[in-house]
């Protein structure tokens, strides 16, 4: 639907509001520095009452959740509104051209903002393993939501009504998961007395402790991606931004899909750490091998047909040059590898040992984006390259050194030298695929399905034939047969 709407947005609204709309995002998502860690830091404590059924210890822990998210919420706001005065200077030359930009900043600042006052009925739902509610009723208000907007944006070209939609998608989701929430915790809470639900001094502090590990933890991420835009658009102009956020627009659904999907294991992997953890490492090398899985099959795709896939869709102007395209899926790779590592890390409890790490991939990202944008005049391909840049010589090493460090108590050396062949095999399969399909870059639509869907056999063939003697690759292969037995 994210899709849809977006070609709806682009064939209605025009290539300025695209970069409009893309610039406005990573506001708000840099706005929204102040939770980072937050959620999954609360998650983490709320493992152990739910397992022991101590709903008092679970009330004080969701108390203090509410009134901290109930802060950021209206801090969050109050730093927007401290930027509206220099709007015009973040959107860069072509801001003049729209009228709506300053109304449209607002109402999506007050849709970000008032998210936070319901996050905590979020956070117990996941970590007792009922995320699926969560999502299913974020979907079904979604897809209401988004056939709304395209009903709009073709009937009347509206951007503000088309963002108040969205505030009121944000709104009617937040109350829903409430009245689930309350309708399935509300008794435990009620039966406990408000004064005996308080915490302990030294879980206040390991709290506190893990809430600014977590902070510094997921602050890289929002720098990185958040700044993209930002960037282009005052050093290269909104029009690019248009260009760069459909690519990123696809990028981020794929990335939303599995990370969410990989993700739903967290409160599983938590529970096991507080019963089993010895286990953790087996449970880690599947996880890890799972997510190769996943890579070796939509990069060669992502690489061999993004171009004719943006061309068939929005039209050839809007295809970006063959070596922005391979840092984009270079990203993209990298990004998904590190979610086993980041599963673990909030699953055992970590963010506080690794405070610093976002934190220099911040710096090294600012820094290498803006060296390659504003020096070496290299626009988007400069921004692409500091994001690349900033996570390999960072996160992308750091995070599972400290996870075999501090979780396995084993050498790292192991899980790097399967990296490197695991990501060989990506690239020499995208290789041996491209050379056999010889893509133009240009395909029409039919050529585009039928010479994917052949890709994808390939794929999935070469990695049977590369995999299939690993004790992952078995695992996978009874947990298949098992299903296929009960049907």
């Amino acid at each position: 639907m994210t899709f849809i709407v977006r070609t709806v947005f682009i064939r209605t609204m025009g290539d300025v509001y695209l970069g409009l709309n893309g610039v406005v995002t990573s506001i708000l998502s840099t706005l929204s520095i102040m939770d980072l860690g937050m959620e999954s830091v609360f998650a983490f404590a709320f493992y152990k009452p739910l397992v022991d059924k101590n709903y008092l210890k679970l009330q004080a822990y969701l108390n203090l959740f509410k009134k901290m998210y109930r802060g950021i919420g209206i801090s969050v706001f109050v730093l927007g509104m401290a930027l509206f005065p220099f709007l015009n200077n973040i959107l860069g030359v072509d801001a003049g051209m729209l009228n709506e930009a300053k109304a449209f900043y607002l109402i999506m600042l007050t849709a970000t903002s008032s998210s936070y006052f319901f996050t905590y009925n979020r956070t117990i739902l996941n970590a007792d393993q009922k995320n699926y509610i969560v999502v299913l009723i974020t979907f079904i208000i979604n897809f209401l939501g988004n056939v709304i907007q395209i009903i709009v944006l073709l009937s009347v070209k509206n951007l503000l009504i088309y963002a108040i939609i969205q505030l009121g998608m944000n709104v009617i989701a937040n109350i829903l998961i409430t009245l689930v929430t309350n309708k399935k915790y509300g008794k435990y809470f009620e039966s406990a007395l408000d004064e005996n639900a308080k915490l302990t001094k030294f879980e206040v502090k390991q709290l506190f402790k893990n809430v600014v590990g977590g902070f510094s933890n997921k602050i890289g991420s929002v720098v990185v991606f958040g700044t993209d835009n930002m960037i282009i658009s005052a050093f290269v102009g909104l029009i690019s931004v248009g260009k760069y956020s459909n690519y990123m627009m696809i990028i981020n659904s794929v990335s939303s899909i599995l990370t969410k999907s990989i993700s739903a294991v967290t409160g599983s992997i938590g529970q096991k750490a507080a019963e089993r953890p010895s286990q953790m490492v087996v449970l880690f090398n599947r996880l890890v091998f799972g997510v190769h899985f996943v890579l070796f099959i939509t990069v060669p795709v992502m690489f061999i047909f993004f171009d004719s896939f943006i061309s068939v869709w929005v039209g050839k102007r809007f295809v970006l040059p063959m070596d922005v395209l391979i840092v984009i899926i270079l990203n993209f790779t990298l990004q998904i590898s590190r979610i086993p590592a980041l599963i673990f890390i909030d699953a055992t409890g970590l963010q506080w040992i690794q405070r610093w790490k976002s934190i220099v991939e911040a710096i090294l990202n600012l820094v290498a984006s803006l060296t390659f944008v504003v020096i070496f005049k290299l626009g988007i391909l400069g921004v692409s390259l500091g994001t690349l840049f900033s996570t390999i010589l960072s996160v992308y090493w750091y995070e599972p050194w400290i996870l075999y460090k501090k979780v396995f108590a084993k050498n790292v050396v192991g899980y790097f030298f399967r990296e490197v062949v695991m990501k060989g095999q990506i690239i020499a399969s995208t290789l041996v695929i491209f050379k056999i399909i010889h893509s133009n870059r240009q395909l029409g639509l039919e050529q585009l399905l039928l010479h994917g869907a052949l890709g994808v056999l390939m794929e999935l063939l070469l990695f049977v034939s590369l995999n299939f003697r690993r004790s992952e690759f078995s695992y996978y292969k009874m947990l298949i047969c098992k299903k296929i037995g009960r049907i």
